[in-house]
């Protein structure tokens, strides 16, 4: 055996593969996680539809920006309408998850994708054909922010069904940088749209971006949902639920308390006066004196 072979069969066993000898052709070759994200059907799927998410999320700040200052608006309207998508978003957000729990990641997702194109499709019919103010702007502004609000939650439950949990954390990754390009593109498209065809040109192009979001299919499917009743219902639930797991836990560790009193012997000590042994273990009887 030569030498460079004798180091390739070392570097195997180091690896936790030297039960035998192995050559050079003969080692195992590694599958880089994000290419094995990007051979699935299903995440790439996925993928596309984050990045035309991203690329109309951007595209729809800079379009009313420009559309806003267009119809004599001032700065301060800019910034309402580009800053109050974010209070409904927020306050959403707090409520995704009992939704998703109810109704499934899936349906929530494709129902935010429809509403979306209504909205862009509304907006791009408002600029061309009739009409339009600056309140009219800065309404849509924020009704759109509250359903990617909602959609963006259901869309980060979807990662864990469509990979394994091996491919989890490279799939996260791989999404949020996906986003961050597409945000970039969307910026780059907007101005280009604005200076080359005016401020129409951005919503059309935004309404048939958001149509190709409706179009993929999660290929996932949902735990049953769990039957619909009432939002404050919802949210008492989890507080009732959260709360019986405090006591839960608290139960276990002075369960475990008492195990450790009573001795490795598991005898427990005899109980006095009416006293449960466990209260006995932890809290032992005090002192009497005795009486001349």
């Amino acid at each position: 055996m030569s030498r460079e072979e004798s180091v390739s069969c070392f570097w195997t066993h180091e690896q936790g593969d030297g039960y035998r000898l192995s050559t050079p052709s003969s080692e195992p070759t590694s599958v880089s996680p994000v290419r094995s994200l990007l051979a699935t059907g299903p995440f790439r799927w996925f993928l596309s539809s984050n990045a035309t998410t991203g690329i109309g999320m951007e595209l729809q700040v800079l379009a009313q920006s420009w559309l806003i200052l267009e119809l004599g608006g001032t700065q301060y309207d800019v910034g309402a309408a580009a800053g109050y998508r974010v209070v409904p978003a927020v306050l959403v957000s707090l409520a995704a998850g009992v939704l998703i729990d109810r109704l499934g990641g899936r349906a929530i997702l494709l129902w935010d994708r429809l509403v979306l194109l209504a909205l862009a499709a509304g907006t791009a019919a408002l600029v061309l054909f009739g009409p339009i103010e600056v309140w009219h702007v800065i309404v849509l502004s924020v009704a759109s922010g509250a359903v990617m609000g909602l959609g963006a939650s259901s869309s980060r439950t979807l990662v864990s069904q469509i990979v394994t949990k091996v491919e989890l954390q490279a799939a996260n990754a791989l999404s949020e940088f996906g986003m961050s390009v597409a945000r970039a593109i969307g910026l780059l498209i907007g101005g280009l749209m604005v200076a080359a065809y005016g401020l129409g040109a951005p919503w059309v192009v935004l309404t048939g971006i958001r149509a190709r979001g409706c179009a993929w299919q999660p290929p996932c499917r949902d735990a049953r949902p769990r039957p619909l009743e009432g939002p404050l219902r919802w949210m008492a639930d989890g507080w009732i639920c959260g709360d019986c797991a405090r006591r839960s836990t608290g139960r276990r560790h002075r369960a475990a308390r008492c195990r450790v009193v009573s001795g490795p012997s598991g005898g427990r000590r005899p109980p006095s006066s009416g006293r449960h042994p466990s209260v006995r273990a932890v809290r032992p009887a005090p002192l009497h004196r005795e009486h001349g």
